[in-house]
């Protein structure tokens, strides 16, 4: 059976679209055209919000990406300078059967591996004078003036109503400025039993205290400064502190009492492999996540967010290539990093052979180590070639500097190419 229907208006609803009424249809035909016009829309609407959630997706990964790339760059810089990355130990040998603590050390990148003897003969020591005694703090003493020479300088402390007691001219002193320290001794003698002890706050003769003779309060020395004398090597040296930081290269020796030592510097080679195995952690898991976010699953054809994308490959394989490739201008055995037991598993990570490592860190560097040069002379010419070689630390960390350049906001690349796949 047909239906027909007689279509006696056609009017314009509030929304602005044509509504048609039929007489005998009873049917909401704009309630129906206005779902199918709803239906035709709805695909472009899903594509877009799909394309909106992949790009969003893709910008947090970027932010996700240069933050773990920041991480790695804060690893490779404890190995892109001879500073950070090499470290001295060193080790101490009685040269006697005294069993006391003669020196300390502590060591910088630029200490040299070796042997040294050692022989401390006296510490070096500050000036200490002592007060006559006062019966308390509130003690009286005589105004005038106090003349304190501290390493040839002579300063006069004057003393009057408002400093005329013994803890006053403490404070006084204490606060003049001059390197010397004013504290309070008690002797528990019956009468005035409290003294004044001044004291250098610097050790050695150069910074020596001593007390005029017109100065109203009577000091006696009790220990007179003295400078450190030891030997080294055969070297007769004094210095004015007990720490010493110019004699060994690299090396500051703190002397702890006499005595004699054999001092062995060498290598620190346990934190140079913590280091090195530091680096090749961080590599690992950049190269691992950088994979995962390019990867594709063969059987459900699922994407990792960065798939294709060329600035992330690129990014991969140039970090790939700096840990593999041979080091420009270097010849020999340590031209590439296999050659010191670090070397590239299958997945692209890398592993480290503790045996070469050890081999190698024990081995002699090469001969540019300590390579220095001058030219004498600003005028203009040829004065033949200097090879500067760059590391696989000091490659990466230059490679980490531009992707991380807070200026960028993301890796590099990144920014354009997540504009462009907006529009």
């Amino acid at each position: 059976m047909c239906a027909h229907l007689n279509f006696t208006a056609k009017e314009r609803s509030s929304s602005g679209q044509t509504a048609i009424f039929g007489i005998n249809s009873n049917l909401d035909t704009e309630g129906i055209i206005d779902n199918l016009v709803l239906l035709q829309r709805q695909p472009i609407d899903i594509v877009e919000e799909a394309k909106r959630a992949l790009e969003e997706a893709k910008l947090l990964t970027f932010q996700d990406l240069r933050s773990r790339l920041q991480t790695f760059k804060g690893i490779v810089n404890t190995l892109n300078t001879e500073a950070r990355f090499l470290a001295t130990q060193g080790a101490f040998n009685n040269n006697g059967t005294d069993t006391n603590s003669v020196v300390s050390l502590s060591t910088t990148s630029s200490a040299t591996s070796g042997t040294f003897s050692l022989v401390v003969n006296n510490l070096a020591q500050e000036t200490k004078l002592v007060s006559d005694g006062f019966a308390s703090t509130s003690g009286a003493v005589t105004q005038g003036t106090i003349d304190i020479t501290v390493g040839g300088t002579t300063t006069t402390i004057t003393i009057d109503d408002t400093n005329d007691t013994a803890d006053g001219l403490r404070l006084a002193i204490n606060n003049s400025g001059l390197n010397v320290n004013a504290t309070f001794l008690n002797d528990s003698s019956d009468d005035n039993p409290l003294r004044i002890v001044l004291s250098a706050t610097q050790t050695g003769t150069d910074n020596s205290i001593s007390i005029g003779s017109g100065s109203t309060v009577t000091f006696t020395e009790t220990q007179a400064a003295q400078d450190a004398s030891f030997v080294l090597d055969g070297v007769a040296v004094t210095k004015s502190s007990n720490t010493v930081t110019d004699v060994i290269s690299g090396t500051i020796l703190t002397l702890e009492s006499a005595g004699s030592r054999t001092v062995t510097l060498t290598s620190d080679t346990d934190a140079i492999k913590e280091k090195i195995q530091s680096y090749v952690d961080g590599y690992n898991e950049i190269q691992l996540y950088l994979s995962s976010q390019l990867a594709i699953e063969s059987e459900t054809g699922e994407t990792g967010v960065l798939f294709a994308n060329f600035t992330i490959q690129n990014l991969q394989d140039t970090l790939r290539n700096t840990a593999t490739s041979r080091v420009v201008g270097v010849d020999g055995d340590f031209e590439f990093l296999s050659q010191i037991g670090i070397r590239t598993l299958s997945d692209g990570t890398l592993s480290i052979d503790d045996g070469d490592l050890t081999d190698a860190l024990a081995a002699d560097g090469t001969d540019s180590e300590g390579l220095n040069f001058r030219i004498s002379s600003l005028t203009d010419g040829s004065y033949g070639f200097i090879t500067l070689s760059i590391g696989v630390a000091q490659i990466t960390n230059r490679i980490l500097e531009n992707l991380t350049d807070a200026s960028l906001g993301r890796p590099s690349g990144s920014r354009n190419r997540y504009r462009n796949s907006k529009h």
